[in-house]
């Protein structure tokens, strides 16, 4: 595998882009898709997937503008994991106090 392709590969930035009705993953740079989608939540999906640490996801909407912009850092992890765990927990506590009625 030459070096290009190995780059392309595992590159750091992916955006989620629209093509023809449907939702393309491209490595930034490139100005090929390196898969095309049905929905858009299955591209972001694969996107994340092939997104390597400390990269991003560049999701644009169907007029081609940026939308949102999803970082796959480890700080952003463990601060997702303890907004889960935060939820969780505040979820738990107001199931159990709710009255029947």
């Amino acid at each position: 595998m030459s070096s290009k392709n190995k780059e392309s590969s595992t590159n750091k930035n992916h955006h989620v882009v629209p093509e023809q009705g449907r939702w393309a993953v491209k490595a930034a740079g490139s100005t090929r898709a390196a898969r095309v989608y049905d929905t858009q939540a299955e591209a972001i999906d694969a996107a994340k997937k092939a997104t390597t640490k400390n990269g991003q996801v560049v999701v644009h909407g169907r007029d081609g503008r940026v939308r949102q912009t999803i970082s796959k850092s480890r700080a952003d992890e463990l601060m997702m994991n303890v907004w889960k765990g935060i939820y969780a927990e505040n979820s738990a506590g107001h199931s159990r106090t709710r009255k029947a009625g």
